[in-house]
C-alpha cells in the first residue's frame, strides 16, 4: 500500500486519491502569478501544523515577505515556526555563498518530510556563473562522464539531474516551483525536470469576459491514481481551495 502524504487542500488530496505518495519529486508549475508559491507554502504551513519537519528554501523573497504573506491567509509561522524551518538567500550568503552547495548539504544533512524549493529557474540562474561553477566543483556532480568543453545548458542540466537525485535519495516528500513559459514547447523552462520529476502540478489563469478564473490540472503523478480532469480553484481567507 502507497503511503501518503496529505497536500490539506481537500479537493486537491481528492484528484490526489488521497495525497502525495511518500518520497515523491513533484513539480508545481505555471505561468507567473498563477499561484505556484502559495499553494506550496500552504502545503507545507499544513503539513509543519499537523507534525511534520518542513523547510522551505526560497531564493525569491525575504523571511520577512514569506511570513507576512502567510499571515494574508491567517497561517501563523509562530504556532509551526519548531517544525518549519525557512531558508532564504540572505541565510545561504552568510553561511556558505553558494546555494546549491547550502541546499544538498541541508539536505543530505537533516531529516525533512517535506521539501519545498521556490523555485528550480531562480536556483540554475543564480547558479549558472563562472565562480559557482568553480566553486562547487564539477566532480562533485557523480554518475556522470564530463566533456572537455562544457557550455552553460550541459552544466545546468548536471545540476537539475543532481539536484533530483539528492532528494529522492533524502525520502521526503519534495514540491519544487518552475515557471511555464507562454508558447515555448514543454511544461518546464529547463527542459528536462518535466521528465526527471514523479509528478507534475500544472496551475493555470485565464481572463475570459473581463473575469479571471484559475485552473489547477494533475499532469503525472507516479504510483497513484489521479483526477487528471482541469479543476478550478480560488484564493480564500484559508489560503486555496479546489473545487
Amino acid at each position: 500500500m502507497v503511503k501518503r502524504v496529505k497536500s490539506y487542500i481537500s479537493g486537491l488530496d481528492k484528484m490526489l486519491n488521497g495525497g502525495f505518495p511518500e518520497n515523491s519529486v513533484v513539480i508545481i508549475n505555471g505561468g507567473p502569478g498563477t499561484g505556484k508559491t502559495i499553494i506550496c507554502t500552504q502545503i507545507a504551513y499544513y503539513n509543519a501544523l499537523n507534525g511534520n519537519k518542513v523547510v522551505l528554501f526560497d531564493l525569491e523573497q525575504n523571511r520577512e515577505k514569506i511570513i507576512e504573506q502567510m499571515k494574508q491567509f491567517k497561517w501563523s509561522f509562530e504556532k509551526v515556526k519548531r517544525n518549519m524551518e525557512i531558508i532564504t538567500i540572505e541565510d545561504v550568503e552568510k553561511e556558505k555563498g553558494n546555494y546549491l552547495e547550502y541546499l544538498l548539504e541541508k539536505i543530505n544533512k537533516t531529516k525533512y518530510d517535506i521539501i519545498v524549493i521556490d523555485s528550480l529557474d531562480s536556483i540554475i540562474t543564480y547558479l549558472l556563473k563562472e565562480e559557482d561553477i568553480k566553486k562547487i566543483g564539477i566532480e562533485k556532480i557523480k554518475d556522470i562522464v564530463v566533456p572537455a568543453i562544457i557550455d552553460a545548458e550541459h552544466v545546468e542540466r548536471m545540476k537539475i539531474k543532481h539536484i533530483f537525485e539528492m532528494l529522492t535519495k533524502s525520502k521526503a516528500t519534495s514540491l519544487i516551483t518552475s515557471e511555464k513559459v507562454d508558447g515555448e514547447i514543454g511544461n518546464t523552462r529547463d527542459k528536462i525536470s518535466e521528465f526527471l520529476c514523479d509528478g507534475m502540478i500544472t496551475l493555470n489563469r485565464n481572463s475570459i469576459s473581463g473575469g479571471l478564473t484559475r485552473t489547477i490540472e494533475v499532469v503525472k503523478m507516479r504510483r497513484t491514481n489521479i483526477d487528471s480532469s482541469v479543476h478550478s480553484f480560488d484564493f480564500k481567507k484559508g489560503g486555496i481551495f479546489v473545487e
